[in-house]
């Protein structure tokens, strides 16, 4: 199911708004991820007052990639143009490699607009607003200190989520608006 997805033709339309991220590097590979939604379809979600949902999206391209530089991105994303259409809107965060590849792109279509998107945003202002506060770093410690404790028990199942150096705040989920420090 998942091949016939990745392969099945797309409708070529002029109203793409394209998501584009890269996942963690596992080895030398990273995979660039791009999902599309049409504005047609972004803006009837608007109009209902829902959130965004991943049954929305369609995954457009996914490249398995040894080297990812702003030069490959571009690249990926005129042959995925050739094949769905010049997007109106490019979401992603700012990863030099992505950024790079996405301004690349702009340089060929103007009328392209880069979005920053908001779940890095926030992530980066939760980062800076947290990053002094002693609670948090007590709570980031305590945490680390509980896997460690419970890491070869019968209680694994409630150890908490690692922690990530890059990107630790971008974990951010509805249970993380409950949290109180």
């Amino acid at each position: 199911m998942g091949l016939y997805e990745l392969n099945r033709k797309r409708e070529y339309r002029k109203d793409w708004i394209f998501i584009v991220d890269t996942t963690i590097e596992l080895g030398k590979a990273k995979c660039l991820v791009i999902l599309g939604i049409s504005k047609e379809s972004f803006s009837q979600i608007i109009e209902k007052k829902i959130s965004l949902n991943h049954k929305d999206m369609q995954v457009l391209t996914i490249e398995v990639m040894s080297n990812c530089n702003g030069v490959l991105v571009e690249e990926k994303l005129i042959n995925l143009s050739k094949r769905v259409g010049t997007p109106k809107q490019i979401v992603a965060d700012r990863g030099s490699d992505i950024k790079k590849g996405i301004e690349l792109y702009q340089d060929k279509n103007p009328e392209v607009i880069y979005t920053y998107d908001v779940t890095h945003q926030m992530a980066n202002l939760l980062k800076k607003e947290l990053s002094s506060d002693k609670k948090y770093q007590d709570f980031v410690g305590d945490c680390l200190k509980a896997r460690q404790q419970i890491q070869q028990t019968e209680l694994y199942f409630l150890i908490p989520p690692k922690q990530r150096a890059k990107a630790r705040d971008n974990n951010l989920d509805m249970g993380a608006r409950n949290l109180e420090l």
